[in-house]
């Protein structure tokens, strides 16, 4: 915290006013990251339009902000932070629901659990904004990919 507080350009004392422990600062940027991605998720407005397009929407919309929440990328210092598991899974419900849809509307194989199938579209988003950042992916070609794996590997044949 001693060398945040100078790169955020104020003093030592502040930062800790408002953030008294480690934990306290972690939490908070955490909570950001989850806030940034569930603002990004609902302007994507996943109850519309086909399945495939409103994933490939939420996408190339949440990939881009990889850097800006690669605290959620920390580890056990970050998820076992109370009540963080519950705030990421509140987020990633909406993608669930877009999940059920599908089930209902035969483009995903109903057998599979909602939550599992939402959990392998973060991870390849995840995934795909780490290639792009090693420079492995191009960026354009990320969100049909991670639709494509997605929905391949779970849809109906």
């Amino acid at each position: 915290m001693s060398a945040l507080a100078p790169a955020m350009g104020i003093g030592r004392a502040t930062l800790h006013r408002h953030f008294p422990t480690r934990d306290a600062l972690v939490a908070a940027m955490a909570l950001d990251a989850l806030d940034r991605v569930s603002t990004a998720i609902d302007a994507c407005l996943p109850i519309e339009g086909p399945v495939a397009d409103a994933m490939l929407r939420i996408a190339a919309t949440v990939i881009p902000l990889a850097d800006e929440v690669r605290i959620l990328d920390a580890g056990a210092s970050v998820w076992d932070l109370p009540g963080l598991n519950d705030r990421w899974y509140s987020v990633t419900t909406v993608i669930e629901d877009l999940v059920r849809r599908g089930q209902s509307e035969g483009d995903i194989r109903p057998e599979l659990s909602p939550a599992w199938v939402a959990d392998l579209f973060v991870g390849t988003s995840w995934t795909a904004a780490v290639a792009i950042h090693d420079g492995r992916l191009a960026a354009n070609d990320a969100p049909g990919l991670v639709v494509d794996a997605t929905l391949r590997g779970v849809g109906t044949p």
